[in-house]
C-alpha cells in the first residue's frame, strides 16, 4: 500500500497516531477534503479531550489489535519532535506495520499544498474547542479581582465560558467570529491598546512573526498579569525549529519569555502542565510595583501643554493633584489646580510623589537632580543618558504612567547609577558576549598572531549569508591588509538591520581580543562589516569578545566609582567613550582633576589611554 497522494487515501482504514493539535489537523483535513475517509480511531498515551467533539474512539498504542491493511498517519510534527516520530515509527514497525503504510504529518501535509499560515489554518482546519481543557484550567487564575481580561487569539471565545460574568471580557482577533470579536490582525503591528488586568495569550504566540513585539505590548497595557499557553513541559526547551504545519512562525521558547517579562517586572508565579492535552501555560505577575494611590498628594512638574494636559487627566480620573510645579509659575496659563514652585510645594506637602512631564527629555535629568536636593524621593522621570537596569525600568514605568496606568514600579534615584557589566550586553551565550564598543578602543589590521586567534571563533556573516565558502584562517588574516571592499558588499550590508540587537548585534558583529595592556580591542574577523559602519557614521562598533575579556574591559568597582561623581555634575567635562557612559551629556570645558582620577583608575599605568589621561591631568 504505497502512498503518493490524497486519491491513495480515500476508502483506507485509518489510524491517527496522535489526539493532540497536528492529530485534530490531520482529522479536519481527512472529513472535509477526502471522500469515504474511514478514519477508525486514535492512538494516544492521554486518552481524554479530542473524542469528546470527533466522536472517535482514542486507544493506547498496545490497545491496537489488528494492524493489517490499515494506513497509520503519524499526526506528531516532525519537525518539532523528530526523534518522537521515530520511536513511533519504530514502534509500528515492530508491530508489523509496513513503512509504506506509514505516513508522517509533513508528507500528509504537503499533499494538499498546505498555505502555511495562521488565517488558513484558522479558517480552514484548526477547532479552537482543542484546547477547551486548557482554557478551563487557566481560567481559574483569573480570579473576582481581575476586573478585565484581553483575549490575544480568542478564537470562538471559549474563556468567556469560565471566567466568572462580572469581569469585563475582551476577544481579541484577526477577523471577527462574533460581534464581540476587536479585530486586529497583530502581524500588522495592530494592537487592541486596551489597559487591562490580564492579558491571555492562549497557543497564539508561535504564530506571531514577532513575539517580542508583541509581548511588550502586552507589557505596556497589563496591570497585573500576562497568562502564556504554549506546549507541554517535556516540551518546553525545544524550539519550534519549524515554520511548516498549522503556520507556526517564531522559535520563541520560555526561558526566552521569563527572560523577557523578568526585565519588566514580571515573574512566574504558576506554572501548569496539562498533560492530558500536552500543554502548558504559565502565569506571570507584575511584582515590585508602586500603586499611585487616589488619596496621596501628586504633583506634576511641567506647566507646558504636555503637563497641563497629563494633570487635567489625573484629575478627572480621580487623583489628588495638588499642583502643578514650574520653574516660573507666573508664566503658566489655563492650568486646573494652583502652579507652585517645587520649593513650595515640598514646604507644604513633604516628599510627595512627583511626575516629570516636560516635552525635552534631554532636561529630565537635570530636574530629578534639583528635586532629589530639595528632598523629594519618588520621582518618576526620563534617564535618557542611562543605560543600567534601573534606569531601563524609570523609562517603562514614566512610558506606563503616562499612558494612563498608575500601578508603576519605581526605582530610587541612587539606584539608577548602579553599574551592572551585564546592562551592556545585548547578548551572553556563556563563553562570549555581544557588545558595543567605541570606534576609538577597536583597532583593524593585520596585527595578531595565528596561535593567539587559533582558540577565538570567529565567522563571516557575509560569506554565510550569500553562502560562500568561508575563508581559511590565512584568508582571514590577509583581508585584513588589502581593501576588499567591493559594490556587492556595500549592498549587502546596505540591507541588514543594524538596530536590531538578536538579527545585526548578535550575528554580525565583528570579533575582537581585548589587549589590557593598551586597552584596545584587537580585531579577529569582521573588517569590512566595521568599515561599513565607520564609512556610515557610527560610532558603536558591535563586537563579540570572550565574557573574561569583557568583565576585564568593564571592571564594575572602578565603573561605579566614575559613575558616583557624574551623578553629582549636571555635564561631563568631556566625552567619555566607555559603554557604560556613551550617553551621559557632554559639554566642552576645563576637565575636572578627580574626575579624570577616576576614569584613570580604569586603564592600566602604560596604556595609551591612560598615557592621554595623564597628559591632561598635567594641564591641570
Amino acid at each position: 500500500m504505497r502512498i503518493s497522494g490524497i486519491s491513495d487515501i480515500a476508502d483506507k482504514k485509518i489510524i491517527i497516531y496522535g489526539a493532540g493539535g497536528c492529530g485534530h489537523s490531520v482529522y479536519a483535513l481527512l472529513t472535509h477534503k477526502v471522500t469515504n475517509a474511514n478514519i477508525q480511531y486514535f492512538c494516544d498515551t492521554f486518552k481524554t479531550g479530542i473524542d469528546d467533539f470527533t466522536g472517535v474512539k482514542i486507544k493506547s498504542l498496545s490497545e491496537i489489535e489488528d494492524v493489517k491493511g490499515k494506513l497509520f498517519i503519524i499526526a506528531l510534527s516532525d519537525y518539532l519532535k523528530p526523534d518522537d516520530v521515530s520511536d513511533v515509527e519504530s514502534k509500528l514497525v515492530n508491530m508489523g506495520v509496513s513503512s509504506d503504510c506509514i505516513l508522517k504529518y509533513s508528507q500528509f501535509m504537503s499533499m494538499y499544498e498546505m498555505k502555511c499560515d495562521w488565517q488558513n489554518f484558522a479558517d480552514n482546519i484548526y477547532n479552537f474547542d482543542t484546547n477547551k481543557v486548557l482554557i478551563e484550567e487557566l481560567a481559574a487564575y483569573i480570579t473576582t479581582g481581575d476586573e478585565s481580561v484581553v483575549d490575544l487569539g480568542a478564537g470562538n471565545m471559549n474563556l468567556k465560558m469560565f471566567i466568572h460574568p462580572d469581569i469585563s471580557y475582551y476577544p481579541v482577533d484577526f477577523k471577527s467570529r462574533s460581534d464581540e470579536t476587536i479585530v486586529c490582525d497583530l502581524n500588522k503591528g495592530e494592537f487592541p491598546d486596551i489597559y487591562a488586568d490580564v492579558y491571555v495569550l492562549c497557543a497564539m504566540l508561535y504564530y506571531m512573526e514577532d513575539p517580542v513585539a508583541l509581548l511588550k505590548q502586552c507589557i505596556l497595557f497589563t496591570e497585573k498579569k500576562i497568562i502564556i499557553a504554549l506546549n507541554s513541559k517535556n516540551m518546553a526547551d525545544s524550539p519550534l525549529a519549524f515554520t511548516g504545519g498549522g503556520g507556526i512562525k517564531n522559535h520563541i521558547y520560555f526561558d526566552e519569555i521569563d527572560d523577557l517579562l523578568k526585565q519588566y517586572c514580571f515573574e512566574s508565579t504558576s506554572d501548569i502542565v496539562i498533560e492530558s492535552v500536552s500543554r502548558r501555560f504559565v502565569v506571570y505577575e507584575r511584582v515590585n510595583t508602586y500603586n499611585i494611590t487616589k488619596a496621596e498628594p501628586i504633583a506634576v512638574y511641567g506647566g507646558g501643554y504636555i503637563g497641563l494636559s497629563l494633570t487635567r487627566k489625573l484629575l478627572a480620573a480621580g487623583y489628588n493633584v495638588c499642583a502643578v510645579l514650574d520653574i516660573n509659575p507666573a508664566a503658566v496659563i489655563d492650568s486646573p489646580i494652583p502652579v507652585v514652585t517645587a520649593e513650595e510645594f515640598y514646604s507644604s506637602y513633604g516628599a510627595a510623589f512627583v511626575f516629570v512631564s516636560l516635552g525635552d527629555g534631554v532636561v529630565h535629568a537635570a530636574v530629578a537632580r534639583r528635586l532629589i536636593t530639595i528632598g523629594f524621593s519618588r520621582i518618576l522621570f526620563l534617564p535618557l543618558y542611562l543605560r543600567t537596569t534601573a534606569a531601563k525600568q524609570m523609562v517603562m514605568s514614566w512610558n506606563i504612567f503616562f499612558t494612563g496606568s498608575y500601578n508603576v514600579i519605581m526605582p530610587t534615584y541612587d539606584s539608577l547609577w548602579d553599574v551592572y557589566a551585564s546592562d551592556f550586553v545585548f547578548y551572553d551565550d556563556g563563553n562570549f558576549v555581544f557588545v558595543l564598543i567605541h570606534k576609538d578602543f577597536v583597532r583593524i589590521g593585520k596585527w595578531i598572531s595565528r596561535e593567539q586567534i587559533s582558540d577565538h571563533l570567529y565567522s563571516s556573516y557575509y560569506e554565510m549569508e550569500t553562502s560562500v565558502k568561508k575563508s581559511s584562517l590565512g584568508k582571514t588574516i590577509e583581508s585584513m591588509e588589502g581593501d576588499r571592499y567591493n559594490e556587492e558588499k556595500i549592498d549587502f550590508y546596505e540591507n541588514s538591520l543594524f538596530y536590531d540587537p538578536q538579527s545585526f548585534f548578535v550575528n554580525c558583529a565583528a570579533v575582537a581580543i581585548f589587549d589590557n595592556k593598551t586597552g584596545y580591542f584587537n580585531l579577529v574577523d569582521g573588517w569590512h562589516r566595521l568599515r561599513y559602519m565607520l564609512k556610515s557614521g557610527f560610532c558603536g562598533m558591535p563586537l563579540k569578545i570572550r565574557k573574561a575579556e569583557w568583565e576585564l574591559f568593564f571592571n564594575e568597582q572602578q565603573a561605579k566609582n566614575l559613575m558616583n561623581h557624574c551623578k553629582n555634575i549636571e555635564y561631563l567635562p568631556f566625552q567619555i567613550k566607555h559603554p557604560a557612559f556613551f550617553h551621559l551629556p557632554v559639554k566642552e570645558g576645563k576637565p575636572d582633576e578627580v574626575f579624570l582620577q577616576l576614569y584613570g583608575n580604569l586603564y592600566p599605568e602604560g596604556s595609551d589611554v591612560r598615557e592621554d589621561i595623564n597628559a591632561k591631568q598635567k594641564i591641570i
